[in-house]
């Protein structure tokens, strides 16, 4: 089908009435907020209230002035050289970020296909999407099929399958995660595995899921489903060298480093040998996934995760992140709406395994499991 797109005078018309697509990055951290989020650390506040208790013996001829002060210079050093590297870290990657060239993709505007950044598509435009494109915004699949990867927002590795409606669908406005796996709805950060197809634009900027979710949320840690080096399945550098590990040593933010491998000797492999690459590189808070659904099979995650606890021998944290995913309801039957229960075995089996961080959507069932493992735990100690 042929489509003409949006004309310049309507793509004005498009943005002044539904905003921009360009999701605007936060606030630059200052010295002086990464000096005062010093203080909120547990351990600084122990140290200032043994402070404190000093000067007031101090004052009754109990102890030394030179005690207290001695802490309180140690704490305000240790909360100067914490806001020097916070600044640091941040400067550092928005300087990377600066330097990545945008993403792009293809449109039909004014009755020709038109290659334009990412944050200037707008509500009605028709986006073309083909194999290994980054969808660019939320929308409706109005021509073609797609298989399209939506782990960047769901976690679910799975392709999934995308076929044409009609312009009369709607973009259904509370998103589940049945939406996610519907056959029609896409949306912004997901990838194109296979096929061509039309992108119907009917939501951009902070108001896609992807908008919500960095509005919502920022971002403190970075959680790397490409196991190091990598992004996403178009294969696109994270930084000038391609290095993913070099960029968290230079960010010294925790990372979640998770695994593409489908089994768990292999995966300890992998593992030992990117941990050491992190730790040359400066990297600290490590966090490892086993990362269920990703490269594996349904057996495969299973016997990974009846094998979960040799991860333990790495002595980092474990996180494990199976809620709703397609390696419950492909078992039980149902979707992901209805795979609640499964969820909450596998995260209880798992605590008992080591398991440190559960990744969620159902909060308090997820707070309710980890008090039911304490309690095990408190009782058989």
């Amino acid at each position: 089908m042929k489509y003409n797109g949006l004309s310049d005078k309507e793509v004005e018309e498009s943005r002044k009435q539904h905003g921009s697509n360009m999701i605007p990055d936060s606030e630059p951290t200052t010295f002086w907020d990464e000096f005062k989020e010093t203080f909120s650390d547990p351990m600084i506040k122990v140290l200032l209230a043994i402070a404190a208790l000093m000067i007031a013996m101090f004052f009754f001829g109990y102890a030394e002035i030179y005690e207290p002060l001695g802490t309180i210079v140690a704490v305000l050093i240790v909360a100067f050289v914490s806001a020097k590297t916070g600044v640091a870290s941040d400067t550092k990657y928005r300087e990377l970020k600066e330097s990545t060239e945008k993403d792009k993709c293809k449109v039909h505007r004014n009755g020709v296909i038109t290659i334009i950044d990412v944050d200037d598509v707008v509500v009605g435009d028709k986006v073309l999407l083909q194999s290994g494109d980054k969808i660019p915004a939320d929308g409706i699949l109005i021509d073609g099929s797609l298989r399209v990867d939506n782990s960047a927002l769901n976690g679910e590795a799975e392709e999934c399958k995308k076929t044409q409606a009609d312009e009369s669908f709607q973009l259904a406005d509370e998103i589940t995660g049945d939406t996610f796996v519907d056959q029609h709805s896409l949306f912004r950060g997901a990838i194109v595995f296979d096929g061509e197809g039309i992108l119907d634009v009917r939501k951009v900027g902070l108001k896609t899921m992807m908008g919500k979710m960095a509005e919502e949320w920022g971002a403190d840690i970075i959680n790397d489903v490409s196991e190091g080096g990598l992004t996403g399945i178009v294969n696109t550098p994270i930084n000038e060298s391609g290095n993913m590990f070099q960029l968290i040593g230079e960010l010294k933010v925790p990372y979640i480093l998770m695994s593409v491998k489908s089994n768990i000797k292999d995966m300890l492999k992998a593992f030992a040998a990117e941990v050491q690459q992190l730790r040359d590189y400066g990297a600290k808070d490590i966090i490892l996934d086993p990362g269920y659904g990703f490269g594996k099979t349904l057996d495969d995650n299973y016997q990974i995760l009846s094998e979960a606890e040799k991860l333990l021998v790495l002595d980092l944290p474990i996180l494990v992140g199976v809620s709703r995913k397609s390696m419950i309801f492909k078992l039980v039957g149902g979707s992901p709406d209805t795979s609640l229960t499964g969820t909450v075995a596998i995260n209880t089996m798992s605590l008992m395994k080591g398991a440190g961080i559960l990744r969620v959507h159902d909060v308090k069932d997820a707070v309710d499991t980890v008090a039911v493992v304490e309690k095990m735990r408190a009782m058989q100690e």
